[in-house]
C-alpha cells in the first residue's frame, strides 16, 4: 500500500511539478511575492554568545546505502544515518534512516552538501523527500532526514512524570542535524568545506538552531519557520498542535492560550531558536514568509527574522497548506542562493 501510494504520488508531483515550475508561473510569483535583502551586518556571533550545551556527542553508523528507485536525473540510497543514540526520546524524533541523493551524472569531484530538515509529521516523507531529490537534481549531495507521526501526541506535559518533554526530543533533534552533518562529512561525494542545510515549517525552527550550534553550515534556507515557540503553541491552527496546546492547558489549569508564555519551561527553554540566532551569520541565510498562514502565524515568523539578523526573505501571500503552490519556485531560489553561499570552498 504505500508502495502504492509514493508512486500515485510520484506521478502527481511529475504533473505537479510541470505546471507550479513552468516559467510563467514563476514569473507571476515572483511579481506577488516581497523580497527584502538582507539589513548589513558584521557577520556572525559565534563565541560571542553563549548556546545551550546539548552534550552532543558525534556517532557515524557503518551501515552499507541501499539502493532504491530514483528519477532518471538522480541517484538515490536509503541510508542510515545515525546510530541508535539511547536516548528518552528515541523514536520520538528523526528517524534512523533517511534517504540520500545525488546528481545522475557525477564527475568525481565532491559537491556541496545539503541536510533537508522534515516537517513536523510526514509518514512518507513526502516533503521533505521531494525536496531533496530536487537539491540533488540541482547539483547538491542531499540528505534528507525524516520524521513520522506528529511527537505532540506523546510527550507529558508538566515537569514531573516518566518520558521525554517536547524539549527533549527537539534537543535530540537539534543534536540529530548535527550527526547528520556528520554523516555527510564521512562520504567522498560530499565537499565537507561546503555544507548548508534546508527546513520547511518546524524543521525551519530546528534548523536555525543546528546552524548555530554548528560552524560548519555555510548556509541556510527556512520556509515557514519561528520563533517563540509558546507563541507558536498558542495561537497555532495546526490540529497536532491544538492538541497539544489543550493538554497543557487541562495540565497546568489554563483557561487563557497566552497564558502558556508564563510557563516556566516556556522560559529555559534549550530549543528556542532564539538562543541559538545570534550565532548565524545573517547573510548566509534566505527566509521564505507566509503572510496568510494560521499554523506557525506570521508574527512568529517576524520573531525569527528578527533574531537571525534580518537576513534575505521572501514573502509569499498565501498560508501554510497554500505554500504548497509555491513549493517549486521555493525550492528554485533555495537551490540558487545555495550555489551562491557554497560555490567557493571556505
Amino acid at each position: 500500500m504505500q508502495r502504492l501510494r509514493r508512486t500515485v504520488f510520484f506521478l502527481a508531483d511529475q504533473t505537479f511539478r510541470s505546471v507550479m515550475g513552468s516559467a510563467p508561473f514563476m514569473r507571476l510569483l515572483d511579481l506577488v511575492s516581497r523580497e527584502e535583502p538582507a539589513a548589513s551586518g558584521d557577520g556572525d556571533g559565534r563565541g560571542r554568545v553563549p548556546l545551550p550545551d546539548l552534550e552532543y556527542r558525534g556517532a557515524i553508523p557503518t551501515g552499507d546505502p541501499v539502493t532504491v528507485a530514483a528519477p532518471r536525473h538522480i541517484r538515490a540510497w536509503r541510508v542510515e544515518w545515525k546510530a541508535a543514540s539511547r536516548s528518552s526520546a528515541d523514536g520520538l524524533g528523526y528517524q534512523g534512516v533517511g534517504g540520500f541523493y545525488l546528481p545522475r551524472v557525477d564527475g568525481g569531484t565532491p559537491r556541496p552538501g545539503v541536510l533537508v530538515l522534515p516537517v513536523l509529521q510526514d509518514r512518507l516523507s513526502l516533503a521533505s523527500g521531494t525536496l531533496a531529490r530536487y537539491l540533488a537534481a540541482q547539483g547538491f549531495a542531499a540528505l534528507e532526514l525524516r520524521s513520522g507521526r506528529s511527537f505532540l501526541d506523546r510527550v507529558r506535559v508538566t515537569q514531573e512524570g516518566h518520558g521525554p518533554t517536547c524539549e527533549d526530543v527537539e534537543t535530540e533533534m537539534i543534536r540529530d542535524g548535527r550527526r547528520g552533518l556528520d554523516w555527510l562529512c564521512g562520504r567522498r561525494e560530499v565537499d565537507e568545506r561546503r555544507l548548508g542545510i534546508m527546513g520547511i515549517s518546524h524543521g525551519a525552527m530546528i534548523g536555525p538552531c543546528v546552524m548555530g550550534a554548528d560552524s560548519r553550515l555555510r548556509a541556510g534556507v527556512f520556509c515557514m519557520g519561528g520563533a517563540n515557540e509558546a507563541m507558536i503553541v498558542a495561537r497555532s491552527r495546526e490540529r497536532s498542535v491544538r492538541r497539544f496546546r489543550e493538554r497543557i492547558m487541562r495540565a497546568h489549569g489554563l483557561t487563557d492560550p497566552n497564558d502558556l508564555r508564563l510557563l516556566p519551561q516556556a522560559q529555559a527553554s534549550r530549543t528556542e531558536p532564539v538562543r541559538y540566532a545570534p550565532a548565524v551569520d545573517p547573510r548566509s541565510v534566505l527566509l521564505f514568509k507566509t503572510r496568510r498562514d494560521r499554523a506557525i502565524v506570521p508574527e512568529a515568523q517576524d520573531t525569527l527574522w528578527e533574531a537571525l539578523g534580518r537576513p534575505r526573505r521572501i514573502t509569499l501571500p498565501c498560508g501554510h497548506i497554500g505554500f504548497g503552490l509555491a513549493f517549486y519556485y521555493a525550492a528554485h531560489r533555495a537551490a540558487k542562493f545555495l550555489w551562491e553561499r557554497l560555490s567557493h570552498r571556505a
